[in-house]
């Protein structure tokens, strides 16, 4: 079973609203500042503290339940119809920028636009074929729409086979990762995608699950 997640770029998310939003990130991120070096290192608990703040989202089972594959396999459908279409080899898995014609991506794209009240400027179709694919990490490039419209909201939603969203915190070589199973979202602002760098890993079983 292969995975998919659909990130978007938006804008304007006054922070007020952003910690309004049920929230579980920060149920996940408590357990590794727990540790004792995580403690100890101020730069690390400084910057971790953004997380903690409300600046990360994670909202289990918002687009569908995990064992709801029906958006999943709409997604694989919309991709198989619109094959000459193309996916581009990208990193270590296959990307898909802005893919109007899957009705799919549109209701998912719709429904997380309007949860979060954000106008999308740029969204893309990641499609991880198995648990050997992988994104390295990364911070976003943000470069959409030039200084007066530059995204600063960024918000991914996971279908398919399990798999982790990670952080790295590159100052204390520390990293974290929030579990993203089918139907998950998670959210984060630029000061996040600032301080932080985000991907995902290869997953244990080949399969992703």
């Amino acid at each position: 079973l292969g995975c998919a997640d659909c990130p978007m770029a938006v804008v304007q998310r006054p922070a007020e609203r952003l910690e309004a939003r049920a929230n579980n990130a920060v149920q996940y991120a408590m357990g590794m500042m727990r540790s004792e070096f995580a403690q100890l290192d101020a730069n690390l608990a400084d910057d971790f503290s953004q997380v903690l703040a409300g600046q990360c989202i994670y909202l289990p089972n918002f687009c569908c339940a995990s064992q709801d594959l029906a958006l999943f396999e709409g997604l694989k459908a919309d991709l198989q119809l619109n094959i000459e279409e193309g996916m581009v080899n990208w990193s270590k898995h296959l990307k898909h920028e802005t893919p109007d014609f899957s009705p799919t991506f549109q209701k998912i794209i719709a429904q997380l636009s309007d949860y979060f009240d954000v106008e999308v400027y740029a969204s893309r179709l990641n499609f991880y074929r198995d648990g050997t694919d992988w994104k390295p990490f990364h911070h976003d490039s943000h470069a959409y729409g030039g200084k007066a419209k530059r995204e600063d909201f960024t918000v991914g939603a996971s279908f398919g086979a399990r798999r982790d969203l990670a952080f790295l915190h590159e100052p204390s070589g520390r990293t974290f990762a929030f579990p993203q199973q089918n139907g998950d979202v998670f959210a984060f602002t630029s000061e996040v995608n600032h301080r932080f760098k985000h991907g995902v890993p290869r997953a244990k079983a080949k399969d992703g699950a």
